[in-house]
């Protein structure tokens, strides 16, 4: 164990006696904030432009390409909880699978950044604070119920950071790829129609 990390840890979690109110709210955060996100993401993939269409669509990839990594990691490197290592409190149930990385970190980083690099809300300052916020909140809650390390959260959120980061980039290719292939199209048709005018003359 890092002892850095088992001190955050202590440091972060609720402890014996915490707010009521701040374990319900940490408690809702954790568990249905993500719901609520996903069902504002299918909203505005319904009822939105085509701009937040591709938002979405970019986000639910980054996330999904977070998520793989997160299986990978856990597959591979399996770590324990501290619960399993009877350290600090534990106030949301949960099994004895391995912590790391954590896969609520990974999910709300890579799902914020989507959307915070998208050109449909990259002007849309208020809104990229409020999701910030929001993934943030999600990570913290993790620890403060005692069922994730710091270090959990920090390599799941540099997962999702970086899943998104490498959707945003396939995402610029293929529209410069179609880009191109349109001008190609654009210039095609103007030199049939020069070719016709001219045959017509």
């Amino acid at each position: 164990m890092n002892p850095i990390d088992t001190t955050l840890f202590l440091w972060l979690n609720a402890g014996p006696a915490p707010s009521v109110a701040l374990v319900a709210f940490a408690t809702f955060m954790s568990q249905a904030m993500p719901g609520v996100a996903g069902a504002g993401l299918a909203a505005t993939a319904v009822f939105g432009g085509a701009g937040l269409r591709r938002s979405v669509l970019r986000a639910v990839l980054a996330m999904s390409l977070s998520w793989l990594a997160v299986w990978a990691i856990r597959r591979g490197f399996p770590q324990p909880r501290p619960a399993a290592l009877h350290l600090g409190w534990q106030w949301l149930q949960h099994s004895a699978s391995s912590g790391f990385p954590s896969h609520h970190a990974a999910g709300a980083i890579a799902c914020w950044q989507a959307m915070a690099s998208s050109p449909a809300l990259r002007r849309r300052r208020r809104l990229v604070a409020v999701g910030l916020a929001i993934a943030l909140t999600i990570t913290w809650s993790r620890v403060y119920l005692g069922v994730h390390f710091p270090k959990d959260v920090l390599v799941g959120g540099a997962l999702g950071w970086l899943a998104a980061e490498i959707v945003a980039r396939l995402a610029a290719r293929v529209g410069l790829m179609h880009r191109m292939h349109r001008m190609h199209r654009v210039r095609r048709l103007r030199r049939r129609r020069l070719a016709a005018a001219a045959a017509g003359a």
